[in-house]
């Protein structure tokens, strides 16, 4: 899920959760903040009505004209539809900004129709109301809602907030389903993937046993340790430069995975802008062991579990890590049977229940399951 969230520019943190002084005074502002907000309005109202008029039952301030929030409403529309024509403009070039267009265009919209329902609402239940007035309990609900189109209008923006909370929600969850897909679609090649229960590492007696599968044309795993570097943590996987472009698509921009050698590595571009190195650097980082370099020899784009650097793995075995896999990728040969290589991976790994075995449907079943969970 990391990774998947990963590739939708907002990376989950992989250190563990940390509770400072700084945080809890962030909280609490916050909080004091929008309580603060929300009781502006209803204090200035209250404000309005005369002290011995506010003694009486049912006093309330002097209505004031609409005319003002009308108009700020329909210019916020108006305003809003610049941000969202440019977003639709940008939706096949820039997508991360043409969602943020998108997002400030809803916002705006949003506001605007709110600060609109006091003047709508009186047309709008004429309209809707008449096809009520036959009985008496329409013809009642039709003029008290009529009657204070400002109530009736509070009522209806709490529902109109709500529905759109919901909708945005929606909204979200389908374009992480959809951008799990077209990660998984362009970035996994390899016609079987081995994981471990929630992604996590496992032993390399995994690979020991399926290495020698019949019917694959490659087998090959990866390894996946942090490393830290000016307080920010990074990924840093290990691969088999020869065969691991046979199963994972890499978007190198500069530089080669076959090139990569012993304590070389490739870099995304994300995280070489904000470290500020290039092809002919060296990064020093923090592993779990101790301290260690890495050369830069190229860049490439980050996509799903392809981020942060790609080095040797025994690059990896000299930094002294763990020994434990992230993944195994299996490709078939050409005409190999899928189902048959299924049958003989689960029977070879009867040893290793814990370890799933999943085809390129399974991944995004899986990974959109969580997504389902989450939303």
């Amino acid at each position: 899920l990391r990774w998947v969230i990963g590739a939708l520019g907002a990376d989950l943190p992989g250190a563990p959760l940390t509770l400072t002084g700084g945080t809890i005074a962030l909280a609490l502002g916050a909080s004091l903040l929008v309580t603060i907000a929300s009781a502006l309005l209803p204090a200035r109202r209250a404000s309005a009505i005369p002290p011995v008029a506010a003694m009486r039952e049912g006093a309330t301030a002097s209505p004031r004209s609409l005319r003002r929030i009308t108009l700020v409403g329909l210019a916020l529309v108006v305003v809003a539809a610049v941000p969202g024509t440019a977003g639709l403009l940008l939706a096949d070039s820039d997508g991360e900004r043409a969602a943020q267009l998108a997002g400030l265009a809803a916002a705006l919209a949003l506001v605007g129709v709110l600060a609109l329902t006091p003047a709508l609402a009186r047309p709008v239940l004429s309209l809707f109301g008449a096809l009520f007035r036959s009985r008496v309990v329409g013809r009642m609900a039709s003029a008290n809602a009529i009657r204070n189109p400002r109530r009736t209008a509070a009522t209806a923006s709490a529902l109109t907030v709500g529905l759109a909370l919901m909708t945005a929600v929606s909204v979200l969850g389908a374009s992480a389903r959809a951008s799990v897909e077209d990660v998984v679609d362009t970035t996994i090649g390899a016609d079987f993937v081995l994981i471990g229960p929630g992604f996590r590492p496992f032993t390399p007696d995994v690979y020991a046993a399926v290495r020698d599968l019949p019917g694959a044309s490659v087998v090959t795993y990866v390894r996946t340790i942090p490393v830290t570097i000016d307080d920010a943590q990074s990924p840093v996987t290990g691969v088999d430069p020869t065969v691991i472009t046979e199963v994972l698509d890499i978007p190198v921009v500069t530089g080669s995975v076959q090139d990569l050698a012993l304590g070389s590595a490739l870099i995304d571009t994300e995280l070489a802008e904000s470290i500020g190195v290039g092809a002919g650097d060296t990064v020093t980082g923090t592993f779990v062991n101790g301290d260690g370099k890495l050369r830069v020899i190229g860049t490439f784009e980050p996509a799903g579990p392809v981020r942060g650097f790609i080095t040797t793995l025994p690059t990896l075995d000299s930094i002294g890590t763990l020994t434990r896999d992230t993944a195994v990728y299996i490709s078939l040969e050409p005409g190999a049977s899928p189902g048959a290589v299924r049958q003989e991976l689960v029977s070879r790994l009867a040893a290793f229940p814990s370890i799933d075995v999943q085809d390129q449907a399974d991944i995004k079943r899986d990974i959109n399951g969580q997504f389902d969970a989450l939303f």
